[in-house]
């Protein structure tokens, strides 16, 4: 929810993002595939996983920020079953919660001020 909250105060529109990419041990978790799924509001695919996962995403991402376009253009996709589609009930409940932590963050800030 951080991470999604993060965006949405940096200016993002979420809603031109088509996936969510998710890398390393919690990525093998069902759950936590789900999570995302729900609070982005993206169906998740299996990820075509090596060794070298995460440098490859680096290698994308730096690609995309080099020829200014989107990674989703770039990442080929090898379309399969979805192992996660977002639930519309709970991202409702997660927009709140994102809408709440920002509250909640504000007031600790002014209070610290």
């Amino acid at each position: 929810m951080r991470l999604k909250l993060d965006l949405l105060l940096k200016g993002f529109s979420l809603q031109v993002y088509k996936l969510v990419d998710l890398k390393g041990g919690a990525s093998q978790n069902q759950s936590i595939l789900q999570i995302c799924s729900d609070i982005f509001g993206v169906t998740v695919y299996p990820a075509d996983t090596n060794p070298n996962s995460a440098a490859l995403g680096c290698a994308y991402r730096g690609c995309a920020a080099l020829e200014k376009i989107s990674i989703s253009d770039i990442i080929p996709i090898k379309i399969s079953r979805p192992i996660a589609i977002p639930r519309s009930e709970y991202l409702e409940t997660y927009q709140k919660l994102i809408i709440k932590q920002g509250e909640i963050e504000t007031q600790m800030l002014d209070n610290a001020s």
